[in-house]
């Protein structure tokens, strides 16, 4: 067994804390496999190598809720991204596009994968020729624009107002800015919704928040409303995050 987790630590996007010869170690190689989506030829790794792929998402989406009741936004955030990516095979650093395999065709999703300049912003500003240029294939341009267009997008107008020394309101409009499209979106999408600061490693609220079709396509403005309370010493800003519960990069 050795030889070959060795051989797939090579592969790793992540150092393996302890190689391949503890548990905890292997674990680590055959979960950066899965999300890489490599091949194993053993026997046994192909069987411990399946455990993980069933059970490696729920136990970080676990952890992840553990976290969300703790309040610490910084590994909440890292937990649901590696959750996200258990359950997509793919690497933050991919493209956001490769989520959308149903619509694209595998030659597409490869010139994308790794064009860090291919942004879902620039391809916004460009035709779908220029686009076509890049991948070449000047068929797909159009599918390719399509695609990000559908891309989940939420952008935020937050507005704040105090109501007592040590609560502050927040009122938040959400407008989604993308296509919907029942294929990948189905009827609903969810977000997490957070507040916390610039200073302190601290979650001061949190929602779950389900977007429906409905809304998004009659272009209905989205409002949250809650209280947080407020601490001394102030911090200088409070930041509020807004992840997808099931797209990385959204």
């Amino acid at each position: 067994l050795i030889p070959e987790l060795k051989m797939l630590e090579g592969d790793c996007w992540f150092p393996v804390m302890g190689g391949p010869g503890n548990p905890y170690g292997k674990v680590n190689i055959l979960l950066q496999t899965y999300i890489s989506r490599k091949r194993v030829e053993t026997f046994s790794l192909i069987s411990d190598l399946h455990y993980i792929s069933q059970n490696g998402g729920r136990i970080l989406r676990g952890l992840f809720e553990i976290s969300l009741k703790k309040g610490w936004p910084r590994i909440t955030h890292t937990l649901l991204n590696l959750a996200k990516c258990v359950d997509w095979q793919l690497w933050p650093s991919e493209h956001p596009l490769c989520q959308m395999p149903s619509m694209l065709s595998h030659d597409i999703l490869d010139k994308l994968r790794y064009r860090e300049d291919l942004t879902l912003d620039r391809l916004e500003e460009m035709d779908e020729h220029e686009v076509g240029r890049i991948i070449n294939y000047q068929r797909g341009g159009a599918v390719v624009k399509k695609c990000a267009r559908q891309f989940p997008y939420l952008e935020l107008n937050p507005s704040v107002q105090p109501i007592t020394r040590t609560v502050l309101r927040v009122r938040v409009t959400i407008l989604p800015k993308f296509e919907w499209n029942e294929r990948i979106h189905g009827n609903s999408m969810s977000w997490w919704f957070w507040i916390t600061d610039s200073e302190n490693d601290h979650m001061y609220y949190n929602e779950f928040v389900s977007i429906s079709k409905k809304q998004v396509r009659s272009e209905e403005d989205i409002e949250l409303v809650f209280t947080i309370p407020i601490f001394e010493p102030i911090p200088a800003q409070y930041l509020l995050v807004a992840i997808s519960d099931i797209w990385l990069h959204s």
